[in-house]
């Protein structure tokens, strides 16, 4: 069971990778197949709704030209 701590915790995180991905000019689709996601997938990931990994955010920021 996920705390109200663990879902800010989220909420903020996807907010920040939301944010990196505009700032860089990407777009859902290339940023979710960066991930082997769906773009719903990636979408949920943006909103805070699905956990993605430390190997996902390294990820994404080497895509998206920003530090961890």
């Amino acid at each position: 069971m996920s705390s109200s701590a663990d879902n800010e915790r989220a909420s903020i995180l996807g907010n920040l990778i939301k944010e990196a991905r505009h700032h860089a000019g990407r777009s859902v689709t290339d940023s979710a197949a960066i991930l082997n996601l769906s773009e719903d997938e990636y979408k949920q990931v943006e909103k805070g709704h699905f956990a993605v990994s430390l190997p996902h955010i390294e990820a994404l920021a080497m895509y998206f030209g920003v530090p961890m």
